[in-house]
């Protein structure tokens, strides 16, 4: 769910839900200032502080082992990511990681949206009892493309083409 509006008053809101088996885990951010314009940049903000009791470091884990990955939209475009990464330690276990960064590009021209881009950073183990920030940042860039283009970057063959080998 998002609201999104391109005036001077802008509304800026975004829900990004993860689904792990029958819980959801929400990250909430909120942009809310009439001195805020559309292609202001934000910087590393807390959305939340998440704590990692046995529960939710199982749940984590598991999403991990098993590649589980979310989506969420963007004035209707697609963004994607993994919920985290296994690093190997000294001793060569895996560490689960979970990203706690997520910084969001986006291309506009004359007012609308025209690319969106998610990047996670800042991998944090999952240790019960931990304490985590999940942050976010948003970052605009202006770009040539019109807006009757802004979709072909998701129907182009190339990107989406799969080798089996």
């Amino acid at each position: 769910m998002h609201t999104f509006m391109l005036f001077d008053n802008i509304i800026f809101e975004h829900i990004i839900c993860i689904i792990i088996a029958d819980e959801v885990f929400l990250m909430i951010a909120n942009l809310k200032s009439s001195s805020k314009h559309l292609t202001e940049n934000v910087e590393k903000t807390t959305i939340c502080e998440l704590k990692l009791d046995e529960a939710n470091v199982k749940h984590f884990k598991e999403a991990i082992d098993n590649n589980y990955w979310f989506e969420f939209f963007m004035d209707d475009l697609p963004l994607w990511g993994f919920v985290g990464e296994l690093h190997s330690d000294t001793n060569s276990d895996n560490m689960h990681m979970i990203f706690t960064h997520k910084n969001i590009s986006l291309q506009y021209n004359k007012g609308q949206i025209i690319h969106v881009n998610l990047t996670q950073e800042n991998p944090k183990p999952l240790e019960v009892g931990k304490t985590l920030d999940m942050t976010y940042s948003v970052e605009w860039t202006e770009t040539n493309i019109t807006f009757a283009c802004h979709f072909d970057v998701y129907l182009n063959y190339h990107f989406f083409e799969h080798q089996i080998h």
